[in-house]
Order: structure tokens, then sequence, then C-alpha cells
């Protein structure tokens, strides 16, 4: 390890920047700080990198405490707003950069062969007579990781320098990280966009409201994880994919072994669900959602918009009753909705009364998601329904996350799911049925 930090608290006007954080970096290792803005990533970087001092907690290398002077002599944190000298070309910029009033005097030759030497490692050596007023910014940034490297620092921080950068200009900065990397540098690479986020990175750790959420190691990051746990909700995509097997015993019901995730179609012969929901909560010990057919029509606002709909539980989980969602929120709902339910722009802007019966089935889905669900049970969810609408709510009904009993009286409807079905009797789950 370069170095480990733990329990750092930074606390700043009675607002905890950072709570209670964990983190290390290994030497020559690219780690990626993701989070919403005001997550603390900055707050982070900054005492890595001997800028801030935090309240409490410590930072190690080998085992000793560092102080904030061999943070800051070690570490180098690079702004999106840091530029170089414009009145000097890059050369004249290096030398400043890598200047040391305490060391010998060098010749000007073998500092431009050494000043080239090191922009060719980065391929940036035809930049080395340029005034700088002449070079884009992401060259700039770049230079300044050269610099970083001409001065022997152990860790960059990147912090958000590729907020406004394209698909070219970031595979370029990701190339030149890897340079870095190889040469023993860490990098941490700060940012709170998906689109600027470099997938080549060794390890990411999301944070939010100024604790460490997760830790994601290369290859196992996708767009809808990052998404997730930077929101604090994830998508249905991700619920699937992270669902343990089912296999894996979650609680047991009735003296049946019940799996952590999956469909159970369960027959309903004598009428007992009410007491089978009760018995369901009492010995899962866990949040149990009911949807039934009259659900689809009231349990929604008619008068709203679907996403404002779907926009009030968000509210209520993230701050309350009355709270202001933002328009970057508002943005990804809709996109998520859309992509999940197949409905248009203009639908998800439309009054919920206008959805047909089919597409609210949908929404409810999706509402479950956001809630967040441990258990559901959809109870005679397709009673009214015709056939086709009946056939695609069962197909839904097989991708949703979680654990879902799928509770009808019509025992040819739970064949569909080719699946073993288990019975109700008197309130009680049965073993399978042939």
């Amino acid at each position: 390890e370069l170095l480990r930090a733990e329990d750092l608290l930074l606390d700043r006007g009675g607002a905890s920047r950072i709570h209670h954080m964990d983190f290390s970096v290994a030497a020559g290792e690219s780690v990626g700080l993701i989070g919403l803005s005001g997550g603390g990533k900055t707050s982070l970087a900054q005492i890595l990198c001997g800028e801030l001092e935090a309240d409490s907690g410590r930072i190690l290398h080998g085992g000793v405490p560092l102080s904030r002077e061999r943070l800051a002599q070690s570490g180098r944190r690079i702004s999106g707003e840091d530029r170089l000298l414009e009145n000097l070309s890059v050369l004249e910029n290096l030398m400043v950069l890598g200047h040391s009033p305490r060391g010998p005097a060098i010749p000007r030759k073998r500092l431009r062969a050494a000043c080239r030497e090191l922009l060719s490692d980065f391929g940036l050596e035809e930049y080395l007579d340029v005034p700088v007023a002449q070079i884009p910014v992401p060259v700039q940034h770049r230079l300044l990781l050269a610099g970083a490297a001409a001065r022997g620092k152990r860790l960059v921080a990147l912090d958000h320098i590729a907020d406004t950068y394209g698909p070219p200009e970031l595979e370029r900065l990701a190339a030149c990280i890897r340079r870095l990397c190889a040469q023993g540098v860490s990098v941490l690479y700060l940012s709170g966009y998906l689109d600027s986020v470099l997938w080549q990175l060794d390890r990411i750790t999301v944070v939010r409201d100024g604790r460490r959420i997760k830790e994601l190691p290369r290859g196992s990051f996708t767009e809808f994880s990052l998404r997730a746990y930077m929101y604090g909700y994830r998508s249905a995509a991700e619920e699937i994919l992270e669902a343990p097997e089912a296999c894996q015993t979650a609680f047991f019901l009735d003296g049946i072994p019940m799996p952590e995730a999956g469909l159970i179609p369960v027959h309903d012969a004598d009428g007992s669900v009410d007491k089978f929901l009760s018995g369901l909560r009492e010995q899962s010990g866990r949040t149990v959602t009911v949807l039934t057919a009259g659900a689809l029509f009231d349990s929604w606002v008619e008068e709203l918009s679907v996403l404002d709909n779907l926009l009030l539980p968000v509210a209520q989980r993230l701050g309350g009753p009355g709270c202001h969602v933002g328009k970057a929120m508002r943005r990804l709902l809709r996109t998520e909705c859309m992509e999940q339910t197949g409905l248009s722009f203009q639908q998800v802007d439309q009054p919920f009364r206008q959805l047909s019966h089919m597409e609210r089935f949908k929404l409810l889905r999706y509402r479950g998601i956001l809630n967040r669900t441990d258990i559901y049970v959809f109870d005679h969810i397709t009673s009214g329904t015709d056939l086709q609408d009946r056939e695609e709510m069962r197909r839904i009904s097989g991708t949703l996350p979680g654990l879902l009993f799928y509770v009808s009286g019509d025992y040819r409807e739970l064949t569909a799911f080719k699946r073993k079905i288990y019975a109700l009797q008197n309130g009680c789950l049965r073993k399978e049925l042939p």
C-alpha cells in the first residue's frame, strides 16, 4: 500500500463532508472516486494530498502515520481549473515545476533533454516549445500530469478534469494514467458524471454523503451499478445481476426454505391469502409489498403525471414529504422509467389516468423497484385482464428483482411459469403440487 486512511472525519459548518471513512490505495494503482456533487470526493483528495487536515483519523504508510507536510510532498491534486502559465512555453513551465531551489544548477541542455524524454513518455514531445496559450485545455491537463511525474509525486488526484472531455480526449487521458501507474505513481480519478468515467481504472470507490458506499474492482462495474450506488437505488437489470443464487436460503416459511430471489407460483385454492400474508411477514421479518388487480388503479394519483407519481416515493426516501427533487434526478428517473417500462417521452409527462391497464402494471413493477421492496406478493394480479395482457404480465413478473410470490386461483395460469407450484392450505404454504 502507498497509504491507508483510517476513520477520517472532516466536519465543516456542522455538516460532515467526510464521515468516518476508510480508504486505501496501492502503489501504481488507478482508483476512481465516483459520486454526486457534495459526496466528499474532493475533500478526501484534498486530505490525501495534504491540502486539508482531517478533524480526526489518521493516514498511514507502512504502519507509520503521515503528517500533512509529508502528504503534501508526495501528493498533487490537479483540478479542472488548473492551467499552465500562459506566458511561458511548455519547456519553461516544466523547468518551473521541476525546479528545486536546494538542488545544484543543471545546464539548460540537460534540462531540455530531460523534459523531452519526459514528454515522449506521454506522447507530448511535440508541445515542448509551444506557448501554453496555444495549447488546448485537455493537453494542458496531461502536461500537468507530466509535471507531477517530474516532481517525483507518488500520488496524483485528478479532480473533475474530464467532465467536459469527449471520447477521444478521455482515451488519451486514460493512456497517460496507465503510463503514470506503470512508473509506480498512484492515480485518483474523481468524477461525478457517468459520461466521464474511465472504465480502464483498476478499481472504483463510490462515495455518497461523505461515506464510502461500495468498492468495485475492474470488470465488475457497469453504468447501471455505478448509477445505482451513486443515487442510492438499483435498477431492475442490476438487481437481477446481483441477486444471490436461488439455492441460497434466506428464511424458512412454514418449514420450507425460501430463496433470496426468484419467482414462486402459489395456488390459492381456499382463499386464505390474508392469513398467508400475515405468516409471511412474521416468519420472514422483511418488507412485504402486496399488489392486487385493484392496486393498478388505487395506488396512484390519477391527476398527476407519470413522472410526478414516480417521484413521490423517491422524494420521501431522500428527504421526507415535501422534499424538492432536482433536475438531475428527474432526468435520471425519466430515462430509466422509459427504459424499464417502454413508455415514450410524451407518455411519461401525461396524466396517469390516460394509461392503459398494461402500462399501469409496468409502472407498478418499476415503482416497486424504486421502493427497494424485499418480497413481493402478486395477489390475483391478472383478474379482469384479457389473455394477451395476462401472458405479458406473467412474462414481466418473471423479471422482477427480489422474491416474488405469484398467487393465483387458476392452476393453469401457474403452469405457464414451468416451475414448481406450491399450494395454500388454511394460509400455510405446502410442498409443491405435482
